[in-house]
């Protein structure tokens, strides 16, 4: 796949599953296997699935070992999107997002 160039993210960047899919190195099916097992956050936006940047590891080029437990930790009707916006909404009392304190 190539080297990997440092990467700069913000917490609201987002990939599509085509960059998932290939920074993971794995196919489309994998992707969506994985967030039908809530081992990783997608959600649809635009007419595509949306997956939040703050849950790769970019430097072990993989999904964040804590990201299943965190998932895990909303009931199954909570929707993908409110997870993903409410992890990017910073908390007054910790001055820091949930995304920032996983």
């Amino acid at each position: 796949m190539g080297t990997i160039r440092k990467l700069t993210v913000s917490a609201d960047d987002v990939w599509s599953t085509t960059q998932a899919a290939k920074f993971l190195d794995i196919s489309r099916q994998a992707i969506n296997r994985r967030v039908q097992n809530r081992k990783m956050l997608g959600y649809p936006g635009g007419g595509a699935t949306l997956f939040p940047v703050w849950q790769f590891d970019v430097e072990n080029r993989g999904i964040r070992p804590e990201i299943p437990e965190f998932l895990a930790a909303f009931d199954e009707d909570v929707e993908p999107q409110v997870i993903a916006e409410w992890s990017i909404t910073k908390i007054d009392e910790f001055d820091r997002t949930p995304a920032e304190l996983l």
